[in-house]
């Protein structure tokens, strides 16, 4: 699900790019739209999200974090 990242989507400005080493060195991105997402969430939360998505993906072997990648985590999270 999260593989579905089309090659038009625009890439995230520098200033608003995710800097989280974890990620740089599996070479996982985060999509615009899942980025915008996890800006919606409060300030104190926003780290634990972006770490446990990177480990995440990670663990699946996928390469992009997507808006449906964010949906797929938390619904297994409610169960």
């Amino acid at each position: 699900m999260a593989e579905d990242y089309t090659a038009h989507e625009k890439e995230i400005a520098e200033s608003d790019r995710i800097d989280h080493p974890y990620a740089d060195e599996n070479g996982v991105v985060w999509t615009v739209e899942a980025w915008e997402r996890v800006k919606h969430a409060p300030e104190f939360v926003r780290p634990g999200i972006r770490k446990l998505m990177v480990q995440r993906a990670v663990k699946r072997g996928y390469k992009y974090i997507t808006s449906d990648f964010l949906t797929e985590i938390r619904n297994e999270s409610m169960m």
